[in-house]
């Protein structure tokens, strides 16, 4: 009988110091979260104020024992450009599935639209008013993962929904381990293979919408106004016949003959890769590189 409550106390005290140790390491991570959150904040605002952009924010909070839940109250970015600022309000970022071959984060956040002298009504349609995402990185094999992101941004008038499937190879990961690379957010430093990008335009009464505005500063001849900005956008990239063809999807979605708008993205080959370097050059370089390494197919549903 005692040996069996020796065993058993064995056993309890064996349980307890896990948890134990499970704990602190949550509460490591915890910490480590709050504290990159903040400091990769602080850089973006740096990097911001060298393109003239000013930003302001409240610091991020992290929260929870088993599932950890960072929030932020506000992040606005000041422009000369906007005559009211681009906002940010009540972030949430936590972790929704953690284990040794999956990690699922989710991000929620209310967005504060910019206003621009005369295309502000425009804005109100156009412009997402809250953002949700899904980032999900899972084990393939050894030194290899999958990266699955679904992003919605949702407008008065219009969705935007981006499907994003890359594989990401990494020594580092081999190495470190994944729980590293995400503490340290150094994955998005690593070059991902992409699989597909699937964009997905949903009309919620756009034309309707559109055409009110348009009446409102155009008169009688509103209606019309829209398929004239269409046809002179596409001018604009005549001889590039991707970008027609987008600007001519948007159109009809703009019109109302279309309901949604999907773009299919994929890779020509397998040299075709992202790295940050890429990411942070000039937007018309990232679209030119776009266009050079990647096939464009869109559908449309009426």
């Amino acid at each position: 009988m005692n040996k069996r409550v020796g065993l058993l106390g064995i056993g309890l005290a064996v349980i307890l110091g896990l948890g134990g140790v499970g704990l602190y390491k949550i509460h490591t991570f915890k910490v480590q979260a709050e504290e990159l959150l903040n400091a990769k904040l602080s850089e973006f605002a740096l990097r911001s104020e060298q393109k003239d952009i000013k930003v302001s924010y409240k610091p991020f909070e992290c929260s929870g024992l088993v599932f950890v839940e960072c929030r932020n109250e506000e992040i606005t970015l000041h422009s000369r450009v906007f005559a009211q600022d681009l906002g940010f309000r009540n972030i949430q970022i936590k972790a929704d599935d953690l284990d040794f071959k999956t990690l699922t984060f989710l991000i929620d956040s209310e967005i504060v639209a910019p206003q621009i002298d005369g295309v502000d009504e425009y804005m109100q349609a156009f412009f997402p008013n809250h953002l949700k995402m899904r980032l999900k990185l899972g084990a393939k094999q050894e030194g290899e993962y999958q990266i699955d992101t679904r992003l919605l941004l949702e407008a008065n008038s219009i969705d935007y929904q981006e499907e994003f499937e890359a594989t990401l190879r990494s020594s580092e990961i081999k190495t470190k381990g994944l729980l590293h690379m995400v503490k340290n957010l150094d994955f998005l430093e690593e070059k991902m293979m992409i699989k597909n990008i699937i964009l997905t335009l949903t009309s919620k009464d756009l034309n309707a919408k559109l055409v009110e505005i348009a009446k409102e500063k155009y008169g009688e001849w509103g209606e019309a106004m829209i398929g004239t900005m269409v046809g002179v956008s596409m001018m604009q990239f005549e001889g590039n016949k991707q970008a027609q063809e987008f600007i001519a999807g948007l159109g009809e979605l703009a019109m109302g003959k279309a309901k949604k708008m999907r773009v299919f993205i994929t890779p020509l080959d397998s040299s075709s890769v992202i790295s940050e370097e890429w990411l942070e050059g000039e937007d018309e370089q990232v679209f030119e590189t776009l266009l050079e390494r990647y096939n464009f197919e869109i559908k449309l549903e009426k």
